[in-house]
């Protein structure tokens, strides 16, 4: 076991600032989507451009160079001829490199979690966000595996990795000339079988080809059993769906427990409540008989089912979200016309956005309307209802009186 450690602590220190720059790259999409969230319309954008560079760029290619990282100083193909003197086992090598890629897999949840409890995530929102971050470095570690065991050098890893990346691009060009005409909705049940048994096609294929590279050293017939799995792939993409009972297909609609977010409506105003942060930038008593609140939200990401990525939809519904604005002196509640802005981030969970509130005093607010809105605007609080399910309940229900009276 100490051997194993010692190549443990070795590949760390060898890849110590990689591993740093990684680290930065974590806490740096992190800090720059929370910054984003807290400035102006016209302040945020580049904050908003580099945290999605970071998240959608910089932190998956280094996740997946990594994994080659490992394997860089400790080549199993069957050209390297230092294995005819190597002292160490290929078990014993496998299992060092083994724990090291699962501690870096570890890694970006663990960075992560200052932020998730900046945003008041409770137990329930840091274990999905935990286990989705863990899952995602989990996928990009098993797509790097096979290339890096079957690669000599970091330069090779590269190549076989771009001819990988030309090979699934005609792969799926075959598949939309097979498949023939437009894209059609794929029901969820059908989509998350599907992914499982690529999955389970891949990680059978990748785990086949690293015992064969740590043992026998055999590059040739790694290859061979990685076209055979990405054909094999190819086919349960292409007929997988076939046959599946309707009813089954059609699926049910998890419904969702309403989240009630309530925050005074005055500009530089927030709350936090199980993950989800309500932020005032401006109100503006429009003399349109309209008040704009323009409003900066984050929010856990949410999922229908887990893994999200074996089930992501971009046709399923979002959950119904509506925004009030009430009064704590008479109860009296307008309801608001939502503008979602472009600008979406997703940063490791969480999920920031901007949202213009549009309220018509004049529609909404029964009796005489106030011929000056601020010392009622002063007195109200912005309400944000959020579920499936979720109902105008505070119109029905509404806030008593300070002086007691309904």
């Amino acid at each position: 076991m100490s051997l194993t450690w010692h190549i443990v602590r070795k590949d760390i220190t060898r890849l110590r600032w990689v591993i740093l720059l990684w680290v930065v790259a974590l806490a740096g999409e992190m800090t720059l989507a929370s910054l984003q969230a807290t400035l102006d319309v016209e302040g945020h954008t580049l904050f908003y451009m580099a945290a999605w560079t970071f998240g959608n760029v910089f932190i998956p290619v280094i996740g997946y160079g990594l994994v080659m990282g490992l394997q860089d100083d400790d080549p199993v193909t069957e050209g390297d001829s230092f294995w005819m003197t190597r002292p160490i086992t290929g078990g014993r090598l496998l299992s060092a490199k083994a724990l090291l890629l699962a501690l870096l897999c570890l890694l970006p949840a663990v960075i992560s979690v200052p932020f998730w409890l900046g945003h008041d995530f409770g137990l329930g929102a840091l274990r999905q966000s935990s286990l989705h971050v863990l899952w995602r470095q989990v996928l990009i570690s098993l797509l790097a595996v096979p290339f890096a065991v079957i690669s000599s050098s970091g330069a090779k890893f590269v190549t076989n990795t771009l001819v990988g990346m030309v090979a699934v691009l005609g792969l799926w060009l075959l598949y939309r000339l097979v498949a023939g005409g437009g894209p059609t909705p794929i029901p969820d049940p059908v989509l998350v079988s599907r992914g499982w048994l690529i999955l389970a096609i891949w990680v059978f294929a990748a785990g086949a080809a690293a015992l064969n590279q740590y043992y026998r050293h055999r590059t040739r017939r790694s290859v061979a059993l990685l076209v055979t799995a990405a054909f094999a792939c190819l086919a349960v993409s292409l007929w997988w769906d076939r046959g599946v009972p309707a009813a089954l297909a059609a699926g049910t609609a998890r419904r969702a427990e309403p989240v009630l977010i309530e925050v005074a409506a005055r500009a530089g105003a927030h709350i936090s409540r199980d993950g989800h942060t309500v932020r005032i930038i401006s109100v503006i008593p429009d003399f349109s008989r309209t008040i704009v609140l323009e409003v900066s939200e984050s929010e856990p990401e949410s999922s229908a089912t887990y893994p999200a990525s074996l089930s992501e939809n971009p046709d399923a519904p979002h959950p119904q979200e509506h925004y009030l604005l009430v009064s704590q002196d008479d109860g009296r509640a307008m309801t608001a016309e939502v503008t979602r802005n472009p600008e979406e981030l997703h940063a490791d969970r969480v999920r920031y956005f901007r949202s213009t509130l549009v309220f018509n005093p004049y529609r909404d607010l029964p009796g005489n309307v106030p011929s000056n809105m601020a010392p009622w605007i002063a007195g109200a609080v912005l309400v944000k209802v959020e579920g499936r399910d979720a109902a105008l309940f505070r119109l029905a229900d509404p806030p008593a009186r300070k002086d007691g009276k309904p």
